[in-house]
């Protein structure tokens, strides 16, 4: 008599699989398997496909990597996880040989993207899910039908006999009608063959002896003792000012801090946590990261005045040199990020690189004039996008050219050149009102998330990146600067330092923490409170700015000011701006190159934002 122990080691267990995967297949429905055998693929893509199905019941060893090697279900997703990217070097390390040990095929990684097509059918599906979610999931359910934003993404791994358009044709004939599928990007093994223009950018560099010169004509040491060198005591001007390097670097820290919280990208896992934390008074320190767009357009006009005030020759000169100066020193550093980027496709591989270097080529292609010509904010961007910040240059240089005739054209007569640059500040507010009360779903400030996404795109394309949105903090920048000999020469009691510290405090606390009521209600207030805020946004800001200003550059900002005033922050504030060009496509960058899903908190997004940048 045999024991149970017994049967059981006389059960095939490979042959149940194989019997399993047998029945799986034989029992697609006929309706599927018409629309397959429909689906417009060339004969080589057949017949890999007959070669995987018959691999699989055998339960080929290459067959199971494929398998294995493909995303199955974004497990999390009622709590924000929306991809599964499978093994992407498993996948493409895969290799069909036959029984002489020659390679058939090879696998391919690729990413299918399940978008919504038929709206209203599947915001009737998401409410029938929604008792079960988490509330902030529901608040923001739109962003689940937002037809510009993948539900889901899956990696998944076949055989290189079918190509990306095989595989799209046939998701395209077996998808459900209320979802577009996407078959978006496919890798393999095989490097990607140089294209002209990485092939001219190298040439250019090594053949020519380009990098030889550079490397002669530019000192290593010079540029190190120049990145290194420090005001002295002698020099007063710049000593003075020496504490405006540590605003900048909190500033700019700030601002990266604030892209890797908000960077859109599938693969964020939990990304409810963020949702949740919108809801946290704390969490509006990171929304404050805008306010630190601000604290460079205050001190582009500070330094503006600064350089135009010591000028003696003729305006109609040093207007165009100084223009074609601010051209240079934005243009140049910019297009050559661009020009490394271009060559990092050789370099950087990874599920969902492709998609981002398609991306930061496409915008290259229809932008690369805006940047020149500076008026690259008056295009709109979308969310999903490589090279969103550089709005700011735009920005930027308009502002400047306003500043800098008013300066040059009221040089000797501060007193109107002041009055300019306040009626000036009041324009640009009649057209941010103007906005706001012509526009229910422009917000006063830029909220991300918001309730819906259109309201959040809208809001950075007519509002936001425009020039007269920073116009008040930029021409403050001005203003300070002309009446900061003046506060020299006035006397302060401890009491007016201590009430001024208190006001200004209080001003930069009210812009960051105010927010918090946009985060929890769409339309927290009227249009005439839209207004209000708006202005008080711009005003209290500019005022901390300038307080903090001319306090520590007419030394009275004590303790505060020689913090900012350390040496150690010169040499990382002169990085400031290249930082700011690269930081953001680099974010993208990674994430898109990511194997796997990164876990949203508090501590990842510290560490991308700190240390990876």
């Amino acid at each position: 008599m045999t024991t149970s122990s017994e049967q059981q080691d006389d059960i095939n267990y490979g042959q149940a699989v194989r019997n399993a995967v047998s029945q799986a297949i034989a029992s697609i429905p006929p309706s599927i398997q018409r629309r397959l055998l429909g689906a417009d693929i060339r004969p080589e893509c057949s017949v890999g496909l007959l070669r995987t199905m018959r691999a699989f019941t055998n339960l080929e060893p290459w067959a199971l990597r494929l398998l294995d090697a493909t995303g199955k279900y974004p497990t999390g997703l009622l709590q924000g996880t929306r991809s599964d990217v499978g093994a992407y070097d498993e996948c493409i390390e895969t290799i069909v040989r036959d029984s002489f040990g020659h390679d058939l095929s090879h696998g391919q990684y690729c990413n299918l993207l399940v978008y919504v097509k038929n709206v209203s059918a599947f915001e009737g599906i998401v409410e029938s899910i929604l008792p079960i979610m988490h509330p902030m999931l529901r608040y923001y359910k739109k962003y689940f039908t937002y037809k510009a934003f993948p539900v889901l993404r899956l990696g998944i791994c076949f055989l290189d006999d079918c190509s990306r358009q095989d595989l799209q044709n046939i998701a395209d004939a077996v998808k459900p009608p209320i979802i577009d599928i996407k078959v978006s990007t496919c890798a393999t093994a095989e490097p990607e063959p140089w294209n002209a223009t990485q092939t001219a950018i190298v040439s250019k560099v090594c053949l020519e002896g380009t990098l030889v010169e550079t490397l002669t004509s530019f000192s290593a040491a010079a540029n190190t003792r120049a990145l290194l060198r420090v005001a002295k005591k002698t020099d007063a001007d710049r000593y003075a000012l020496q504490f405006v390097h540590g605003i900048r670097l909190f500033a700019l820290g700030h601002i990266v801090l604030g892209h890797t919280y908000v960077a859109v990208s599938d693969n964020w896992a939990r990304f409810l946590n963020f949702l949740i934390d919108t809801q946290s008074w704390p969490c509006m320190i990171i929304a404050g990261a805008f306010n630190g767009v601000d604290t460079f357009f205050f001190l582009s006009g500070f330094f503006l005045s600064f350089t135009v005030t010591k000028q003696k020759g003729s305006a109609p000169i040093i207007f165009v040199v100084g223009m074609l100066r601010r051209l240079i020193r934005t243009c140049v550093p910019l297009f050559f990020i661009i020009m490394c980027f271009y060559v990092l496709p050789l370099f950087v591989t990874g599920p969902d690189t492709k998609t981002f270097f398609l991306r930061f080529h496409e915008e290259v292609v229809e932008h690369w004039w805006h940047w020149l010509l500076q008026i690259k904010n008056f295009y709109d961007m979308e969310l999903m996008i490589v090279l969103g910040h550089t709005w700011f240059l735009s920005a930027d240089f308009q502002l400047f050219l306003v500043s800098f005739v008013t300066l040059l054209l009221l040089k000797s007569r501060k007193t109107m050149t002041l009055g300019a640059f306040v009626l000036l500040s009041l324009l640009s507010y009649i057209v941010v009102a103007w906005t706001l009360a012509s526009d229910s779903d422009v917000m006063p400030f830029l909220i991300l998330p918001s309730q819906r996404p259109e309201v959040a795109i809208k809001t950075v394309n007519n509002y936001y990146q425009r020039p007269f949105y920073h116009a008040m903090c930029y021409f403050s920048g001005c203003i300070t600067f002309l009446i900061m000999e003046d506060f020299r020469q006035r006397k302060l009691t401890k009491a007016m330092r201590l009430a001024g510290w208190c006001v200004a405090s209080v001003s930069m606390l009210c812009c960051i923490f105010m927010k918090i009521a946009w985060y929890k209600s769409p339309n927290p207030t009227s249009v005439v409170g839209n207004l209000l805020v708006a202005f008080s946004d711009r005003f209290l800001w500019s005022l901390f700015l300038a307080w903090a200003t001319l306090v520590c550059s007419t030394g009275r900002g004590g303790v505060f000011a020689r913090f900012l005033s350390c040496d150690v922050f010169v040499p990382l504030s002169k990085l400031s701006f290249g930082v700011y060009l690269i930081h953001l496509p680099f974010i993208e960058l990674m994430l898109h190159a990511s194997r796997e899903r990164l876990f949203y908190s508090h501590f990842t997004q510290v560490k991308y934002g700190c240390f990876y940048d």
